[in-house]
């Protein structure tokens, strides 16, 4: 939803609004959580400065190396306090105190669900199936500790890029695992992942996109802690403007906890706020949305930090090969983070894309 701005409070590197302005319509399903939440007692947010930030993120190198560079003690745009035990934080584990989290959080658990099919419309987005032994691979695959963390100043998302060459069979055999045709019709290899698993995915991918010629790159990610993500796009503003109309974005989670992600419908009028979606993308679903699609992860919930494969997906043909071997951009190769406007990187996008309305009460009691 959007409406005129009315605020530009802050936490985290986020704007929120006051309590007071009216919610708008949420969409509502079930989360099939019937489990009591236990709000978290360890800690809350209380603030942020912002002044601590360049006056623009996009100054900052979008990844930091881990092993160069040792996450701080404390993330100068989140302060974060023991919880003074005579405020209890139970009646925060739903925004409003009556609101529960599947009011803002939407499961994308089919696309033929009215609910589903309304967020896939408005971000132009599609929904398929990943096969469970695919994810089994992927998810043996990935490093113990990802190598790298999102410079965002949050630092609480992890991830490990893999080489452009390397699809998703060629991920799974890095981890010492074989890929064969049994001869029986089984096509599985040997330690019991089926062939026709990869072909799947790689077909779900092309026939989701409409594109018989495509190739990706995919990144291992994992959240430490849950701090909302700032509004961004995956790539530059000029890269999205020539080549944005062949490249793509999915998400999936390699574990059974799902993994989480906001999302922003573009809005073209600067001084009209807008708030996010925060979807709910289950184990065996990937979600492929455009390349310039605003959106935010850092969320957590569950012990495996919502361990997840992140895609970068470009559509070949009309030239862009010739154009490569010409010395031309290798679009898989140029992922960045950009957090400013499009027109003034003065301005941050979440200064008018901001979260959705309760998220902050959700933080340290539905996520962790």
């Amino acid at each position: 939803s959007s409406r005129s701005s009315e605020s530009r409070c802050r936490w985290n590197n986020t704007c929120r609004r006051p309590p007071s302005v009216a919610s708008p319509q949420t969409l509502l399903i079930d989360l099939d959580r019937s489990e009591k939440m236990v709000a978290r007692s360890d800690f809350r947010l209380v603030g942020t400065n912002r002044d601590a930030r360049s006056p623009s993120i996009d100054s900052f190198t979008s990844t930091v190396d881990v092993a160069n560079n040792p996450k701080p003690d404390a993330s100068p745009c989140l302060l974060i306090r023991a919880e003074d035990a005579s405020e209890p934080l139970a009646d925060r584990s739903a925004p409003d105190g009556d609101v529960a989290p599947s009011a803002i959080v939407v499961a994308l658990d089919s696309p033929s669900r009215p609910e589903v099919a309304a967020i896939l419309q408005r971000h132009d987005a599609r929904l398929v199936h990943v096969g469970a032994d695919l994810l089994r691979g992927l998810r043996e695959a990935a490093p113990d500790r990802l190598a790298a963390r999102v410079g965002d100043y949050n630092e609480n998302l992890m991830y490990e890029m893999r080489g452009g060459d390397l699809d998703v069979a060629g991920i799974i055999r890095s981890a010492g695992r074989r890929l064969d045709d049994g001869g029986d019709g089984s096509a599985r290899d040997h330690g019991g992942m089926p062939v026709d698993d990869v072909r799947d995915f790689e077909t779900s991918l092309r026939r989701a996109l409409g594109h018989d010629d495509l190739r990706y790159r995919g990144s291992f990610m994992r959240t430490d802690v849950s701090i909302p993500q700032p509004a961004h796009v995956d790539y530059d503003y000029p890269v999205l403007s020539e080549h944005g109309r062949r490249l793509h974005l999915a998400f999936f989670p390699l574990t059974e906890e799902g993994c989480y992600l906001q999302l922003w419908q573009h809005e073209e009028d600067a001084e009209v706020e807008t708030e996010g979606t925060v979807v709910h993308i289950p184990h065996g679903r990937m979600l492929i949305v455009p390349s310039d699609t605003i959106h935010g992860g850092g969320f957590r919930r569950g012990p495996t930090g919502n361990l997840r494969f992140h895609l970068y997906v470009e559509l070949l043909g009309d030239g862009n090969t010739e154009e490569e071997e010409d010395g031309g951009p290798r679009l898989l190769d140029r992922p960045v983070n950009r957090y400013t406007e499009r027109h003034d990187r003065r301005r941050e996008l979440c200064e008018r894309y901001v979260d959705a309305r309760g998220l902050d009460r959700l933080v340290g009691t539905f996520f962790d």
